[in-house]
């Protein structure tokens, strides 16, 4: 059975490296051959951190959570078209997947061949019954509202230029074949093939220079504003500080690295600041770290909201999307002692434990069955 997997990648990686999880859970069957599509994008990072994974590279322009950026033009949708239409003539799936897919969907159907969507935290706000709701996560929610109803005007005018018929995102999710990439502690409306919580470590192990119990700063791929900022609001609290990502720290008592692989760096950390990125944060949860989440944008607000309902963490000023644009990427407003506190309250605590989950054999039999119809 072959089966082609397509992220969507933009600044950050957390669809990419997601991917690389189902593209090595199914070649751990001899029974799949995959084949795992990759933006130009994300060519130096996979040559420079996943250098035994063999891939196809495509002109890919849509960003990894952006829902505008398939409206950009209609010449961009061609070209992808063009790409992978060569590909799959060569390769010849029974399945595609699509990370998350909302973009892959429209244009791998024109193929006939079955597509699978792996979706989490925003993409499935429609499946979600969360009533009653509070002031803040009512503001991230109202948010996401505007974003889709915003995206559900461009998408309708590229489909009617390309004599297709989209009705909207609520339509999409409804009638598309799903798998929910999460293990949050929430009830959906639908039952969906679960596959967990995905993540690809990247990057060194811990080193022996490294203390244990630390106070951890790692905002993801794609983030390194204020990052300095939260590590010196800190330096008073009784933990060691460390720095995953960014531009180099050279401050005396802060421990920096440019990448950690990060089940290595869970295991070393008190407590997280996070920005809320899925990949991160399941990191974090599996670890049992207790997290703060600082979202900067609404992908990442939503999976904070989430994982707060789940026990994995608390977020800071979700309020805050009440006011701003549901698009682009900025810090939440926060007071530096209204964030030691946290710190001090999530030292105390130990984030519940993420439910065993299989993972591969989820993927790999849900692939069978794909491929099946």
């Amino acid at each position: 059975m072959k089966v082609a997997i397509i992220p969507h990648v933009g600044s950050a990686k957390g669809h990419l490296l997601r991917a690389i999880a189902i593209h090595r859970a199914l070649l751990e069957s001899a029974e799949f051959d995959s084949l795992l599509i990759v933006p130009e994008r994300a060519r130096v990072f996979m040559q420079e951190f996943f250098p035994d994974i063999s891939c196809k590279w495509v002109n890919w322009g849509f960003e990894h959570s952006n829902m505008l950026a398939v409206a950009r033009t209609i010449r961009q949708i061609r070209i992808v078209g063009r790409d992978l239409e060569e590909t799959f003539d060569l390769f010849t799936p029974n399945l595609i997947i699509g990370i998350p897919g909302f973009e892959s969907s429209s244009i791998c159907r024109t193929f006939g061949v079955p597509h699978v969507s792996v979706l989490h935290g925003p993409w499935l706000i429609p499946e979600y019954v969360l009533a009653p709701v509070d002031e803040e996560e009512r503001a991230v929610l109202d948010a996401w509202e505007r974003a889709i109803k915003l995206t559900d005007f461009g998408l309708k005018a590229v489909a009617s230029v390309l004599g297709k018929k989209y009705r909207g995102y609520p339509d999409w999710l409804e009638k598309e074949h799903v798998w929910v990439a999460q293990d949050f502690n929430v009830e959906y409306k639908n039952s969906r093939p679960k596959v967990g919580f995905l993540h690809a470590d990247f990057g060194p192990l811990a080193d022996g220079e490294l203390p244990t119990d630390c106070l951890t700063v790692c905002l993801g791929t794609a983030i390194e504003s204020d990052k300095m900022r939260l590590l010196n609001a800190l330096s008073e609290e009784n933990m060691p500080r460390l720095a995953v990502g960014g531009s180099e720290v050279h401050e005396v008592g802060i421990y920096w690295r440019p990448t950690l692989a990060a089940t290595s760096m869970a295991n070393i950390s008190r407590v997280a600041l996070t920005h809320g990125g899925i990949g991160t944060l399941a990191i974090f949860a599996e670890a049992r770290v207790p997290q703060i989440f600082l979202p900067h944008d609404l992908d990442q607000a939503v999976n904070a909201m989430l994982a707060q309902r789940s026990g994995f963490g608390t977020p800071i000023h979700l309020r805050y999307w009440k006011r701003r644009s549901p698009f682009g990427r900025k810090t939440p407003p926060f007071v530096d002692e209204e964030l030691r506190q946290l710190v001090r309250r999530a030292a105390n605590e130990l984030s519940p434990k993420v439910s065993a989950f299989d993972s591969i054999g989820a993927i790999q039999a849900l692939a069978k069955e794909a491929c099946a119809k």
